[in-house]
């Protein structure tokens, strides 16, 4: 490849000069390119149709602005058109994959790509950089975002999240002029872009959108960033200001209340709810927000046992600013669906971002923090601390359970210590084993104490 000293009408700085001399270290040869017919797929038992399964074709592609010609391409709005008209995928990746995944349909086009190249270096490719390859000119947009179907190629759905993380994304590009691609044609540089925003950081703010909002006003003015990766953003920035109407609003909602179902109960929540969402890619951080912000905003506990009221307030306030009905829908049944109900009641979550909010939940009720919060319950509703001639209850119904006035202590065994095992997720579960030892060791020493023993 050609060194990008003088490529187009900028004179490159010196950073971008070592930038664009390591890519002429490495030759971007065409080894294959694929086409495909549309394939048939039963995915998690729903039929779905692909073009994924491409094959090589022995007398070169046809490069167009819309796509590669006789192309097999089933939603346009992940493949094709003018940003994402090709997708190219380097040989030297496959053999990371093919070690992890040996029995596979192994070959060129595997990956789902148009164009296979001898070697590519996503870390070395800058956004709308523009190359020439075969007849063709092309500009870099944006990485692959793995989907569902690159799991069901390789057979398991941890792929998914293995490509991700690996960065070995491979590019799309639109194509500038159009033209044929054949075996032994290059990938050679043309011209460098002014603004130097790499391929694989890109691919980075991609995966955590909400943890890299901020990058939105310089995705913006880039005029090489596809507009798919900018309506992404502009949806988080949209999300984001709803998260931070949320918290101003529920903070002065609930700041200064004192039975440990206060706005710093809430902020726990919220916190702890975001550190388990990131460890499932395919949990929506937007919804699990919300759900973790609003979700006591109605409790019953402060509204005669009514347990309508907070979600019709959520349901309000979200309205109001004009969330989309769909999530509104899975927030309120977060809302509807999280509390206790009883130690004979289940309570299961119709949705994975109601598992970790509920998880989120029960265990700020467990553990040091939940036996200050149980005190302090216990403390404002007049009750006693413990009362061994009151036997704790284990209530088989949500209202008698609402109903309840025992002493604090009977709570542990009404409900806290029954926590551990109601967990929804496995980073939950570990959670909740720590802290559930801590409340045992509590009891032992209360109840020695309380007995004369220590």
């Amino acid at each position: 490849m050609e060194i990008g000293i003088f490529l187009g009408d900028e004179y490159p700085t010196l950073a971008n000069f070592v930038f664009y001399q390591s890519l002429s270290k490495y030759t971007m040869k065409v080894i294959s390119t694929n086409i495909s017919t549309k394939r048939t797929l039963v995915i998690n038992n729903e039929t779905v149709e692909t073009g994924m399964y491409k094959i090589p074709v022995s007398d070169g592609i046809v490069l167009t602005e819309n796509g590669v010609e006789n192309d097999a391409v089933i939603d346009r709005r992940y493949h094709g058109g003018e940003e994402k008209a090709c997708y190219i995928y380097g040989h030297n990746n496959y053999a990371f994959f093919q070690d992890k995944y040996p029995d596979a349909e192994w070959g060129y086009g595997a990956f789902g790509e148009n164009i296979t190249l001898s070697e590519l270096k996503e870390s070395e490719l800058n956004v709308g950089d523009i190359y020439q390859l075969g007849e063709a000119e092309i500009q870099i947009t944006e990485p692959r975002i793995p989907c569902s179907k690159l799991g069901y190629r390789f057979g398991s759905p941890k792929a998914i999240k293995e490509f991700a993380n690996a960065a070995l994304s491979g590019v799309y590009v639109r194509v500038l002029k159009t033209g044929k691609v054949r075996v032994g044609d290059e990938m050679k540089l043309k011209k460098a872009w002014p603004i130097s925003l790499k391929l694989t950081d890109l691919n980075t703010w991609l995966l955590k959108k909400r943890a890299h909002a901020d990058k939105w006003p310089q995705l913006e003015q880039n005029e090489a960033v596809s507009e798919n990766v900018k309506k992404q953003f502009r949806k988080v920035d949209t999300q984001q200001a709803v998260i931070d109407k949320a918290l101003v609003y529920v903070r002065q909602l609930l700041e200064g209340e004192g039975s440990g179902h206060d706005w710093w109960h809430i902020k726990r929540v919220n916190d702890l709810a975001i550190t388990i969402a990131n460890n499932y890619d395919d949990a929506d951080l937007y919804i699990v927000q919300l759900g973790a912000l609003l979700h006591d905003i109605g409790d019953h506990k402060f509204h005669d046992g009514d347990h309508t009221v907070g979600p019709k307030m959520v349901t309000e306030w979200l309205e109001n600013e004009h969330v989309n009905p769909q999530v509104i829908e899975k927030v309120v049944d977060i809302v509807k669906e999280i509390s206790y109900k009883g130690a004979d009641v289940a309570t299961p979550m119709s949705s994975l971002e109601g598992q970790i909010v509920q998880d989120a939940d029960r265990l700020d009720a467990i553990g040091a923090i939940g036996i200050a919060r149980t005190f302090a319950y216990g403390g404002n509703k007049n009750r006693e601390m413990h009362n061994p001639e009151v036997v704790a209850e284990m209530h088989s119904d949500f209202e008698s359970y609402k109903k309840t006035t025992g002493p604090t202590i009977n709570h542990f065994y009404e409900k806290l210590l029954l926590l551990k095992d109601r967990m929804n997720t496995e980073f939950g579960k570990k959670l909740a084993n720590e802290r559930h030892a801590y409340m045992e060791q509590f009891l032992e020493e209360f109840f020695a104490e309380w007995d004369g023993k220590k």
